[in-house]
């Protein structure tokens, strides 16, 4: 009988090992599944990065026309376009558009797209400007997403310098922050 009770608990520590062990490498695998979430994202895992934006140099055309896309009578869309260079992004390309009335006065947000030297892109949304032209123009932007390394970038940057829609240029320097 002694032997018969020491084989049943034998067998039970057996049995619960194995199950445990199962259970263990089920969690295991789930640990890794997480893991690999979260390393492919770096705001989940705290690799989220801050850094400097400086705007060495943006330069530029501005084109002002009628547009299905502004489709209001008296309405135009501006349309932005130039390149520049800044820190860590290296050489990029600039596309920016908003829609106006007869009178120059905005409409619509101000959107635009950063493509970096890599291909990488961020997404901006003009927050404010002095709405002067001329060589003191300033405008405020936030970074809104974007693909790439900058799929869940945020920020804000400042840019100033000649902005004239009446000669068709822009030559601006700017700084804030991004983060991604």
């Amino acid at each position: 009988m002694k032997k018969t009770i020491f084989f049943l608990a034998l067998t039970c520590i057996f049995m619960a090992s194995c199950n445990e062990d199962l259970f263990t490498e089920d969690l295991d695998s789930q640990n890794k599944l997480n893991l690999l979430e979260k390393t492919s994202d770096p705001f989940l895992n705290g690799k989220a990065i801050t850094r400097d934006l400086k705007i060495h140099e943006s330069i530029g055309t501005i084109t002002v026309g009628p547009s299905s896309e502004c489709a209001a009578p008296y309405i135009y869309k501006v349309v932005i376009v130039g390149t520049g260079n800044a820190t860590f992004l290296g050489n990029y390309n600039l596309e920016m558009w908003f829609c106006v009335d007869r009178y120059g006065n905005r409409l619509t947000d101000c959107l635009g797209v950063v493509t970096a030297a890599n291909g990488d892109k961020f997404y901006t949304l003009m927050t404010d400007s002095n709405h002067n032209q001329g060589p003191d123009w300033w405008g405020k932007f936030m970074i809104t997403g974007g693909t790439g390394r900058f799929s869940e970038a945020t920020g804000e940057f400042e840019t100033k310098g000649l902005f004239s829609v009446e000669q068709g240029v822009y030559d601006l320097v700017g700084e804030g922050e991004i983060t991604y």
